[in-house]
């Protein structure tokens, strides 16, 4: 159907139908990620573990704040609980700082995803030559303490 003045109303229908869609799937991609986020925090929390988050970013005008599932994640400690899953550790990505006991090589794998980690300082571990692979991908780790693995430096 061709309009009065002679054009088609379906491109800017169509542009439309397209824009809302890719909302709408920002949207669920928003919600999807703080559900993980949310979920994560608070398995650390209820396993004896705690997350520690950075200030609002100074860019940020007086008076307006991050919601707190968007901050960036400053510091993580695991507790000391021998069956943490750190999977729920690698949904942080932003993580700083990790804090954490009875690590072997599976969970050095979920450790090397956080790609922004500056420090680790791990206890009680298993670790072996083998488990230290993964933080090849941590460019910005600048401190690793291990204690108590079974590390041979081969």
């Amino acid at each position: 159907m061709v309009h009065q003045c002679g054009r088609n109303p379906r491109p800017a229908r169509l542009l439309l139908i397209a824009f809302a869609f890719g909302v709408l799937t920002c949207c669920v991609w928003i919600y999807t990620y703080a559900q993980r986020r949310l979920a994560a925090i608070a398995y650390i929390e209820s396993n004896g573990g705690s997350v520690e988050f950075l200030d609002d970013p100074a860019w940020l005008p007086e008076g307006i704040s991050l919601p707190y599932w968007l901050w960036t994640v400053n510091r993580i400690n695991t507790g000391e609980r021998p069956d943490f899953d750190f999977a729920h550790v690698a949904v942080l990505r932003e993580t700083e700082y990790l804090e954490c006991s009875h690590v072997d090589d599976l969970r050095m794998q979920h450790i090397g995803r956080l790609r922004r980690l500056e420090g680790i300082e791990v206890s009680d571990s298993t670790i072996t030559d083998a488990g230290l692979a993964p933080l090849r991908n941590c460019r910005r780790l600048g401190s690793l303490v291990i204690t108590s693995s079974k590390i041979t430096g081969q």
